[in-house]
């Protein structure tokens, strides 16, 4: 952790940082906002679908980026702006305000208003769907599992113990059981959603080993709570489930093709621990 600023060049530098973030976060916000209004003048904008998608997650990666550090270094220096803030009631002389800045013809700028018949975030999924979705460019190039089909509980408990330790902002659990079995997962990615996966035991070849399988995923809110069945009450959510399920779904048509070992509870971690999101 940085030792605080205790000189007045020191604090002269934290604030002239935070001056540069300002400066950073105000050119990320109308980018972003530039990726997703029709008929943008910013030049050399992507023509095709998928790069607009590409372009407005861009954008929306850098807006956030910028605003978090924002918001780390406001709070790092909290105490040197209340301190500024009672010099400036006690003396204002020599302390200069930047003018408004203006357009080519000299009139202040003025808002970009959005198009009220169609809110924001729905041109925003307008462009994500028609740049693909994940789920859609995923397919393109079949899941190549790692770990093996489990073929019993200890087995299950094994990879997802392992799933765990490799991916440090998710946490999968058995949540129910039948017969001993696991029959339901509880996958939480951290800060992001919560995952509900119901399983199912397929019986194999006359003397094998039953497999375990993915058979229906629903996605929440993290402070949602919900039966598996129910659906999310937040759009995102509900369009990252039925991605989810399509997921599954490519993933047992190449498996009944022959095209890929059937590691379908093994894809839909992956999905979920990496989803599709608008931010």
């Amino acid at each position: 952790m940085a030792q605080p600023a205790t000189t007045p060049q020191q604090k002269l530098a934290a604030l002239e940082a935070i001056l540069a973030t300002v400066s950073r976060t105000r050119s990320s916000l109308p980018a972003l906002v530039k990726t997703v209004l029709p008929d943008s003048p910013l030049p050399l904008v992507p023509q095709s679908a998928a790069d607009r998608a590409a372009a407005y997650r861009t954008a929306s990666t850098e807006c956030h980026a910028a605003i978090r550090v924002l918001a780390d270094q406001l709070e790092a220096v909290e105490v040197i702006l209340a301190e500024t803030d009672q010099s400036e009631q006690r003396d204002r002389t020599d302390i200069v305000v930047r003018p408004v800045a203006a357009n080519d013809d000299g009139e202040p700028r003025k808002k970009q208003v959005a198009d009220e018949n169609k809110p924001t975030w729905t041109r925003v999924g307008e462009i994500l769907a028609a740049g693909g979705t994940t789920a859609q460019l995923r397919a393109s190039e079949p899941y190549k599992p790692v770990h093996a089909v489990p073929t019993t509980s200890e087995e299950l408990e094994g990879l997802l113990e392992r799933w765990n330790k490799a991916h440090k902002r998710v946490k999968v659990v058995v949540t129910q059981r039948r017969a001993g079995r696991p029959t339901e997962l509880q996958l939480t990615l951290r800060g992001v959603l919560r995952a509900r996966v119901a399983l199912r035991w397929v019986a194999g070849e006359p003397g094998g080993a039953s497999r375990c399988e993915a058979d229906y995923i629903t996605c929440y809110a993290l402070k949602e709570e919900k039966p598996i069945h129910a659906d999310s009450q937040f759009s995102l959510f509900r369009s990252i489930s039925n991605e989810a399920m399509l997921v599954l779904h490519r993933a047992r048509v190449r498996a009944s093709e022959g095209q890929a070992d059937a590691a379908l509870l093994e894809e839909v971690l992956a999905f979920l621990s990496d989803p599709p999101l608008p931010f």
